[in-house]
Formats: structure tokens, sequence, C-alpha cells
């Protein structure tokens, strides 16, 4: 599951087997984010 934490401007990911772990996107550039929109299909990854 995907929530966003206004507050501290970040996106994080809710493992569904898990209430405790929690991981937060890492990018910059949020300003109070209030809603989260997810791809049907899964995305690649940016190769650097």
């Amino acid at each position: 599951m995907w929530v966003t934490d206004t507050g501290n401007n970040r996106v994080l990911q809710l493992p569904s087997h898990s209430n405790t772990t929690q991981t937060a996107l890492s990018f910059t550039g949020l300003n109070h984010p209030h809603g989260v929109r997810s791809a049907r299909r899964r995305l690649r990854r940016r190769q650097r």
C-alpha cells in the first residue's frame, strides 16, 4: 500500500504483510503531497 505523509513531504510504501516496516521513496521536490496514483503495469527503473 502506498500512502502520503503530507507533514513530512514524502510518500511511503507499507508492505501488506506488516504494519511496522515502511519504505520512503528517495526523491526530492515534494511539497505537501496529498494523494497517490499508480500505473496498472510495472514501471521500469531508470538506469543511472
